[in-house]
């Protein structure tokens, strides 16, 4: 519910499913006649849905993963036990695409990618179920 309203911007949080991680929220932010949600850290989630449902722009985190986004470095063992970790509490990029066709937003932004994600790759995979705006967020993207 509502957080706080500042500058005439209205402040929203709600939960996510990001099990194990808890708390996870989302936000919604209303003003000036505009609605923006952002997804924070979730799987698919019918709440994030509900508080999404016909906002502006709904941004959302993306976790794709793919053997290009390992690295030895990145602090698990095995490609095959960070696949299991993060996707399980995450959302892949089609996914991204359902949640935003049931909630229809005016657009779509993708954040929170991974390294080694393709941007062009995202988008094709939130095009399979969204036929709305869609961007790949990038350093400084303003929307």
């Amino acid at each position: 519910g509502k957080i706080f309203e500042v500058g005439g911007v209205t402040v929203s949080a709600f939960t996510v499913d990001h099990d194990p991680v808890r708390p996870a929220v989302g936000y919604r932010f209303k003003g000036g006649g505009r609605r923006v949600a952002v997804s924070g850290d979730t799987r698919p989630s019918e709440n994030l849905i509900r508080w999404s449902r016909g906002v502006d722009c709904l941004i959302h985190e993306c976790c794709e993963m793919t053997k290009t986004t390992w690295t030895p470095d990145c602090g698990w063992p095995s490609l095959e036990e960070k696949i299991r970790g993060l996707a399980s509490y995450h959302t892949q990029p089609e996914d991204i695409g359902r949640v935003a066709q049931a909630a229809a937003p005016g657009k779509l932004v993708i954040t929170h990618m991974m390294p080694g994600s393709v941007p062009a790759e995202l988008e094709t995979a939130a095009r399979r179920h969204f036929s709305g705006s869609v961007t790949v967020g990038e350093d400084l993207l303003e929307v």
